[in-house]
């Protein structure tokens, strides 16, 4: 008996194992801890995708928003005259594509139109000068038409910073003045001119041999005369037609501001005038967009 029980006691000790617990180290676990606060790149930028998806709308807005532009514009322009005209204005552009825009906006113009008439009547010479009656021809015709101007316009962007515009436009007239200047010739009492012919800030044109004739105490002098055209050879229509071409080039100063310059051109679609004036005007267009 006492040889089993040592056999089964000696059987029980070796099967028998000891588990230990390893002790937790503070610091171990404050850096586990911290490994998993850290933000993951993968998280960050699934988190992102989630909220572009959860607003295209805003997005689609935000495109739409930036196609368009808004500036301000100073044209100031020539016709066949030697007067200077100026044009003050809006403008406003939507960019179809990359290389298209559809342009409009509204501007204050005046245009200047003149022509030169052939003189009629009798021609003057000394030796007919007893003849020779008062006279009164045309010399010039001109007008000036004030009014809003609306284009319509497609611009080709030829690059980045130069582009091309052809369009129409209308343009409300809201004034309209006509004139026309005559050539007369007077017999004038020598007492009434003093002497005075061809002096400053006189209106005779004469003065010469060829331009006057002595009568016992008359001569004959030429003067100009500006007096408003008939009511019959005014314009009576209230809108007219221009096209429109010009050629650009654009700068930008900022982020969101651009500064352009454009020659332009402009042609009437029709005669605005029985007398075949061509309100043709040709300048340089300044733009500022914002």
């Amino acid at each position: 008996m006492s040889t089993n029980q040592q056999v089964v006691g000696n059987t029980v000790n070796e099967n028998v194992t000891t588990v230990t617990t390893p002790k937790t180290d503070p610091q171990q676990v404050t850096i586990i801890a911290e490994e998993k606060s850290k933000p993951n790149i993968i998280d960050f930028l699934n988190k992102e995708t989630e909220k572009e998806k959860a607003k295209p709308q805003a997005n689609q807005l935000d495109k739409r928003a930036n196609r368009w532009e808004l500036g301000v514009l100073v044209a100031p322009s020539f016709g066949n005259t030697k007067k200077l005209n100026m044009g003050y204005g809006l403008s406003m552009e939507y960019s179809l594509s990359d290389k298209l825009s559809l342009s409009s906006g509204i501007a204050y113009n005046e245009m200047t139109a003149s022509k030169s008439a052939t003189p009629s009547g009798l021609a003057y010479s000394p030796s007919s000068a007893a003849f020779v009656q008062d006279s009164k021809n045309l010399e010039s015709t001109s007008e000036k038409v004030i009014g809003l101007d609306i284009p319509l316009e497609l611009k080709y962007h030829i690059s980045n910073s130069i582009y091309a515009n052809f369009g129409v436009s209308a343009f409300a007239v809201l004034d309209y003045q006509r004139n026309n200047t005559y050539l007369e010739k007077k017999l004038v009492p020598n007492y009434l001119l003093g002497g005075a012919a061809g002096a400053p800030n006189s209106p005779i044109v004469g003065g010469g041999l060829g331009n006057e004739a002595s009568f016992a105490n008359s001569m004959f002098v030429n003067q100009r005369t500006t007096e408003p055209a008939p009511e019959s050879n005014t314009n009576e229509s209230k809108y007219i037609g221009f096209y429109n071409l010009s050629v650009g080039y654009k700068k930008k100063i900022s982020k969101n501001n651009a500064v352009s310059i454009e020659p332009f051109m402009k042609l009437p679609m029709k005669e605005v005038s029985k007398d075949n004036l061509r309100l043709i005007g040709t300048g340089l267009r300044l733009k500022f967009d914002f």
